[in-house]
């Protein structure tokens, strides 16, 4: 299965994180078409930021030693990401996209299937028996006025924004992608909210 990292860094259309723990909390500084996009909104960053880069396809990084960005030259492997090694995974180009139109959304996550939903009340997931290697999926959805209520295993090790006490806890007036994928021990939840 071929994966393409720009759908699991940037998390479809979400808006990314500014980087370093300030504001989104995320390290993922989103998408650029080239180098040049990138250095021109971001002439500096934090250790740990990377990016996306379009002309090559490739996860740029930023080097604090050298306080430049470096291109990592590869598709879908980082060598480090503060500190951690390993394949970054994701969902496939051609992924199944399930539209929910529901206020509610009772879902075992299938692989390969990015679940686009509009604002939920309340959002229970499960996660199948079995669990290959290249197993990733991706929801979507807004959290209205009332916060969504959550419903998820808590065997999942959850990352990213509005964690409390390590778990995932929507709060209001936000929307969310959510990537879920398997590190080969664990299900990972990767949370990014906008207002």
């Amino acid at each position: 299965m071929s994966l393409r990292i720009l759908n699991t860094v940037y998390l479809g259309k979400a808006t990314p994180g500014t980087g370093g723990g300030s504001g989104g909390g995320s390290h993922n500084l989103g998408y650029y078409v080239d180098e040049t996009a990138l250095t021109t909104a971001h002439p500096t960053a934090n250790a740990g930021d990377f990016a996306i880069v379009g002309s090559t396809d490739t996860i740029w990084i930023w080097d604090d030693d050298t306080s430049a960005w470096v291109d990592s030259d590869t598709k879908g492997q980082v060598e480090s990401v503060n500190g951690r090694t390993g394949v970054v995974t994701g969902v496939q180009d051609s992924a199944t996209i399930s539209t929910v139109s529901a206020a509610t959304l009772t879902q075992e996550l299938a692989n390969n299937t990015i679940y686009d939903c509009g604002e939920l009340t309340a959002l229970t997931i499960t996660l199948p028996a079995t669990i290959n290697a290249d197993w990733a999926c991706q929801v979507n959805f807004t959290s209205g006025t009332t916060p969504t209520a959550l419903t998820a295993p808590n065997t999942i090790k959850w990352k990213g924004d509005d964690l409390t006490s390590s778990v995932f806890v929507p709060v209001a007036s936000k929307r969310y992608a959510v990537l879920f994928f398997y590190d080969g021990v664990n299900v990972r939840g990767i949370v990014q909210g906008i207002a």
